[in-house]
């Protein structure tokens, strides 16, 4: 207490001042990269070099970076010594990845070995079963390695194109980038129920490297109940969807189509839909409609409200095989296969064209990033067989376009959309589609847009969208001072783009501004985000005196 009532009105006192350091520590380069391959579900041992170079005992730690890596923690070494340290590499999966070998000791500090590590296909790989409803098809995931410093060209081979199809822009090469992990897709649809005529084999040839040979697997499975169809309108009017059949056999068949009030797997309570119809099918010939083999039939159904209630119905397809063929295929090809689809209807009160306005309004110069929820009726999705959320996502692309003609080209660069997620109601069918919008509008504008949702089966959905950028507040006061007039003094700063990309961009003056102020370079290139800028300089050349002169700079980026 004495001491602060000594210190009390001095300026001069004791003071604790603490500091927060966070210190940054960076690996020196490794003393080698070293390649190593190993075949999957194997082994291969590494063996690294290390010396001592004093005259004691010297004992290293060892630290392993890399799942697949193994290896003693402590190495120790006589004077002047020189020992192989062995690590072992066994991956358990196809694909590449980075280790690290790390010794360390207080004596000689730390030095490790980078580890580019590449698991190679065996020479022959047996995939798991597949399995999949008729009239669909599931996705096989094959991954493919090059480990080597070149371009590789493999020459695939199909055994079994009828129920296994590859997803490749050429149907027999395949190009693989150097020091590179990929996957090639491959569809597997059944054309009957159980295993039979489901086994393929794919084989991919190299001269650089070992042929491969992938055998496939798979099991056909009778049709469940689908996940349920929503159609919406307005009362009085109708909407209609067009649900796709597949004949996943080779052979003619006929199709009988039935729409019921209740669930057709509960035949004691099944009856068939009212007089009312709220849903029909506008077929001629709903009974003993002819299919090919391998063809696809849409059933096209409508849906009329009258009343606000939820309205509900089943759609029943039955496929018949036509007599008196000659099967090549399994005894359970020529079954009779039904598809039941559940029909959800939700009659509106307000057309969509009625539906609020998403806006987003922005700062020319600026970024906004907003998540937005739509709601989708009427998806129909297509014969992939759904995966989770993962796969839904997949069956749908989005875009905005504007009766501009010259705003398309402006809206895709200043905003991009991604989906960022999607559910489907179980019991409505209804699916919420989550999107990610980002707005990093150039110059002022307002637009009148539209959203649109598209799924892969060619049905789009469109939702309004204003899209607004307002001008800029003013990011900073620029003083240019000179001493003599007619002598011209300069200011220099740095700008970057607001994004990861380059964008081109123009500096003016705006109206009201001095003579006296000009600009260089007028135009030119920003570079993205996170790099030093491009140099911008104002220059300012006075030819009166006891005047103050105001100018305001506007760099505007263009698309």
């Amino acid at each position: 207490m004495d001491e602060r009532e000594n210190n009390k009105g001095n300026s001069i006192g004791n003071y604790i001042v603490i500091f927060s350091l966070v210190v940054n520590c960076k690996p020196e380069a490794p003393i080698k990269v070293i390649d190593v391959q190993c075949v999957a579900q194997s082994s291969v041992a590494i063996e690294l070099p290390v010396t001592n170079p004093g005259e004691e005992l010297l004992t290293l730690d060892v630290c392993l970076e890399g799942g697949d890596l193994t290896g003693a923690s402590q190495i120790s070494l006589p004077p002047r010594g020189t020992l192989s340290y062995k690590a072992t590499y066994s991956p358990v999966s196809v694909g590449k990845g980075t280790g690290s070998v790390v010794f360390q000791s207080e004596l000689m500090g730390e030095f490790w070995y980078q580890l580019e590590l590449y698991a190679l296909p065996p020479s022959v790989v047996t995939l798991p079963q597949a399995q999949c409803h008729l009239g669909k098809w599931v996705r096989i995931n094959i991954p493919l390695v090059n480990p080597t410093a070149e371009t590789l060209k493999l020459i695939v081979a199909n055994s079994n194109p009828r129920h296994y199809s590859l997803e490749m822009d050429s149907a027999e090469t395949i190009m693989l980038a150097p020091k590179s992990c990929t996957h090639v897709g491959v569809r597997f649809s059944p054309s009957s129920i159980g295993e039979e005529n489901h086994h393929g084999k794919i084989s991919f040839t190299c001269s650089q490297l070992q042929d491969c040979c992938v055998l496939l697997s798979g099991c056909g499975l009778r049709p469940e109940v689908e996940e349920p169809l929503c159609m919406s309108c307005l009362i009085g009017s109708s909407t209609s969807i067009s649900v796709p059949i597949l004949n996943p056999t080779g052979h003619q068949a006929t199709l009988n189509i039935t729409l019921t009030a209740e669930d057709p797997n509960d035949a004691s309570n099944c009856k068939p839909i009212s007089n009312e119809k709220t849903f029909s099918c506008t077929l001629d010939h709903a009974e003993a409609l002819p299919i090919s083999g391998r063809a696809t039939v849409g059933v096209p159904l409508v849906f009329t409200p009258k009343t606000m209630e939820l309205k509900k119905a089943w759609l029943r397809v039955t496929m018949k095989p036509i007599s008196g063929q000659n099967s090549t295929g399994s005894s359970e090809e020529l079954l009779d296969i039904s598809w039941i689809y559940p029909l959800r209807g939700i009659p509106v009160e307000t057309p969509i064209e009625s539906s609020p306005h998403t806006v987003l309004q922005c700062e020319v110069g600026g970024q906004l990033e907003s998540t937005v929820d739509v709601q989708l009726t009427g998806y129909v999705p297509g014969n992939q067989e759904q995966r989770g959320q993962q796969g839904l996502m997949e069956d749908f692309l989005c875009r905005v376009h504007s009766a501009s003609e010259t705003a398309p080209s402006r809206l895709s660069k200043c905003l991009s959309i991604s989906i960022k997620a999607a559910r489907r109601d179980p019991e409505s069918g209804i699916v919420m589609l989550t999107l990610h919008l980002i707005y990093t509008p150039r110059r002022t504008s307002r637009f009148s847009s539209v959203l649109a949702v598209q799924s892969l089966s060619g049905k789009i959905w469109e939702f309004p969208l204003i899209l607004i950028a307002t001008k800029p507040q003013v990011d900073d006061v620029i003083h240019v001072e000179t001493t003599e007039i007619g002598r011209t003094s300069a200011v220099g700063f740095r700008l970057t783009s607001t994004t990861r990309r380059s964008v081109s961009f123009k500096a003016t003056f705006l109206p009201g501004s001095s003579s006296e102020f000009t600009v260089a370079p007028a135009s030119g290139i920003l570079p993205p985000a996170g790099t030093a800028g491009a140099l911008i300089s104002v220059f300012f050349t006075p030819t009166a005196s006891c005047k103050r002169h105001r100018a305001r700079l506007a760099v505007q980026m263009t698309c």
